[in-house]
């Protein structure tokens, strides 16, 4: 069982073990790229954004996720999401050729190497993606981009109803880490990964389609989303779902070969999707 296995790995030894998994699979960035492109020739405005799944290891926790909880003043408030968003194609483009400078450190990063084995224009499209999580993340939460160990590429995500692809690249950051949250992120959250192999924390989030507009795209009143009901003591329930939850499974899948429960008989959560103002 995964939560066995996680029992049995030792600090520093996860980090090579989610490198060597997530470039066992084959990347799709090139495809969602392309798919991008053919929207944008077809007059279709479709966004891409770079984000970081970012994992540290805490003695008194071992491996958590670290995640922000979107404030009242962006969209979807109350949200956990990675640190990350919508890229800058020039900016991202020139941050990215820094990065790379043979000075580095990090170029000598097994994940890296890995990504440069590839070849030359997977190579740019990580890296791109990688600065581009990497900028957002400073603007969000003022993470450092020397603290982040790069791990991998993990597949993306697309947002069907904001046409938008998710790009998610893993790093590691070491203990402690100051951090400083912006107006977008309410605050930063720790959710331990023994959590996610417990089946008695999955759920189902039933929400009623509050929006007209996105009630006539959806073609129903509810929708149900599998989650992760994650608490902390003393601390108000936090709920895990959307794109964030299906990034991190992706990521359990691909590293440990962990599937969530099935979503029959687990506990329902209800709220309202895009209430009207």
């Amino acid at each position: 069982m995964p939560g066995k296995l996680l029992q049995d790995i030792n600090p520093g030894e996860l980090e090579p073990l989610i490198t060597n998994a997530l470039y066992s699979h084959s990347i799709d960035y090139q495809d969602q790229i392309n798919f991008v492109n053919e929207q944008r020739e077809q007059g279709q405005n479709c966004s891409v954004a770079g984000v970081l799944l970012l994992i540290q290891y805490q003695p008194d926790k071992g491996y958590v996720f670290l995640l922000n909880k979107r404030s009242d003043k962006v969209q979807q408030p109350g949200d956990l999401c990675c640190p990350g968003g919508s890229s800058n194609r020039i900016i991202d483009s020139l941050l990215g050729h820094l990065i790379t400078k043979p000075l580095l450190a990090w170029r000598k990063n097994p994940a890296y190497l890995k990504a440069k084995q590839l070849g030359p224009q997977p190579l740019n499209q990580i890296t791109f993606f990688l600065t581009n999580a990497l900028r957002e993340s400073w603007e969000e939460i003022r993470l450092n981009p020397f603290a982040v160990n790069f791990l991998g590429p993990l597949n993306c995500y697309r947002l069907t109803l904001f046409k938008n692809i998710i790009f998610p690249i893993v790093g590691a950051v070491k203990a402690p880490l100051s951090l400083k949250p912006n107006w977008e992120v309410a605050k930063i959250l720790q959710i331990p990964l023994h959590s996610f192999f417990q089946e008695e924390n999955y759920g189902v989030y039933r929400l009623k389609v509050g929006n007209p507009i996105f009630k006539d795209i959806i073609q129903a009143d509810t929708i149900d989303y599998p989650c992760l009901i994650y608490q902390e003591p003393a601390q108000p329930t936090e709920i895990l779902w959307g794109a964030t939850y299906s990034i991190i499974m992706s990521f359990l899948d691909t590293v440990f070969g962990f599937h969530p429960p099935e979503l029959a008989g687990l506990p329902v959560i209800e709220s309202v999707l895009y209430p009207l103002s």
